[in-house]
């Protein structure tokens, strides 16, 4: 029989996503053309970084086991870097 010890403890992490979320479309002559990837702007190249925020619960039991709960997100911050400049 497991029995609890304590309070459930909160462990937290973060994540950092770097994505190419531009999408740039044009037409020109009657075509569309659709580019999807980093953005570039007066010799600068950004993409977008997410940082994701995490927190779980983890319960501690008499008989030396952990159980833990599914990560669920907090918060979700992004902001534009760039990758690269001339």
């Amino acid at each position: 029989m497991k029995v609890k010890v304590g309070e459930p403890k909160i462990e937290t992490r973060q994540r950092i996503e770097i994505g190419h979320n531009w999408t740039v479309t044009w037409k020109s002559g009657g075509k569309r053309y659709i580019v999807a990837g980093p953005k570039e702007s007066y010799g600068r190249t950004y993409q977008i970084q997410t940082t994701i925020h995490e927190e779980r619960e983890a319960q501690e039991y008499t008989d030396g086991s952990t159980e833990y709960s599914d990560w669920k997100e907090v918060k979700r911050d992004s902001r534009q870097v760039v990758i690269s400049s001339w």
